[in-house]
This record gives C-alpha cells, structure tokens and sequence, in this order.
C-alpha cells in the first residue's frame, strides 16, 4: 500500500510542478524596439509591438500652422541594441522635420537613424509637420509611418503611424 500512495503523490506533485510552470510569463526578448508617439492626447504604442494597430495619433491644424509631436524610440529588450529608425519624409504638399534636441535628424530618417541604445534605454524624436502652399485653399492629408527595427535581431520590429489632417482656413479663422 505504501508504494501506491507514493506513487499517487509524486504524480500529483509532478501535475501541480507542470501547471505552475505555464503560468509563468515568459522571459523578456534580449532585442525588442518600442515606438510611442506622443501628440496632444495621451501616449500611444508603449509596450505594444509589431504592426501599427493602436499605435496611431491624429493631428488637425488649420491653414500653414505647424504640428509637432514626440517620436519616443524605445529599447524594451535586455540587451543593449543598435536600433534604427526610419520615417516618412516631405512631399510637395507636407513639409516635414525631425531633430533630437538641436539636432535636424531629418536626413538620417528618411534613411534609416541609427540610435546605440542601453537595455530600458529610450531617445525623442521630435517631429514637425507644416502644410505647403500647394495646400492652399484646399483639404489635405498627409500619413506618416515609422518603423524601429533592432540590429540585434532583424525579425523585432515596431511600427507606428501618425495622420495629418489640414483644413482650408476660412476667412474667420485668417488673421
């Protein structure tokens, strides 16, 4: 009878050992970017990887008003990482503008921004957008994409997206 309880009991000790160890979460990625735009509303995108659902931010001006938000660039991995950052650029209806600090880094996003970052690491980006006169007395949009790829690992990625909209500005609104 002894060798059946014991039997009974290491099977169970065995049952509970397996289901506790599913219910862990997993280890964090060694390599992992982040991109959280930041414009007049709450944050968006933090911890959030991969496409750009959720990750979105809209912005209205009206008439040649610039718009700015902040592009954050984040190394959630747990190895320090060499994450490059790439963004949309102008065209002959949106002038647009990234800098770090003092720093115009548009050229470098347009290409892909190297950035050496530290495990929990993050950097701003500050983007600014302005309507051109081929907008003049019209409507128009404008989308931004951006992607975060880790040199540590091609396949971690993020995606972010901002919408631009500009409205004609009335003559109410002219000053």
């Amino acid at each position: 009878m002894k060798k059946i309880t014991l039997a009974i009991l290491t099977g169970i000790s065995l049952v509970g050992a397996s289901s506790a160890l599913s219910q862990d979460d997993p280890p964090p990625p060694a390599n992992q970017p982040d991109l959280i735009l930041k414009g007049k509303g709450e944050p968006v995108g933090n911890d959030v990887y991969g496409r750009s659902e959720g990750q979105k931010i809209r912005s209205k001006t009206i008439g040649g008003r610039p718009v700015s938000y902040t592009i954050g660039v984040q190394n959630d991995g747990t190895e320090d990482d060499r994450i490059r950052v790439r963004g949309t650029g102008s065209d002959r209806k949106f002038r647009v503008g990234y800098s770090i600090g003092d720093r115009n880094v548009t050229a470098g996003m347009k290409r892909g921004l190297p950035l050496a970052l530290a495990s929990d690491e993050s950097v701003r980006i500050r983007a600014t957008v302005k309507a051109t006169r081929a907008t003049a007395g019209r409507d128009a949009r404008k989308v931004l994409r951006y992607l975060a790829t880790s040199s540590g690992d091609r396949t971690k990625r993020d995606s972010a997206a901002s919408f631009v909209f500009k409205k004609k500005a009335r003559d109410s609104e002219r000053g």
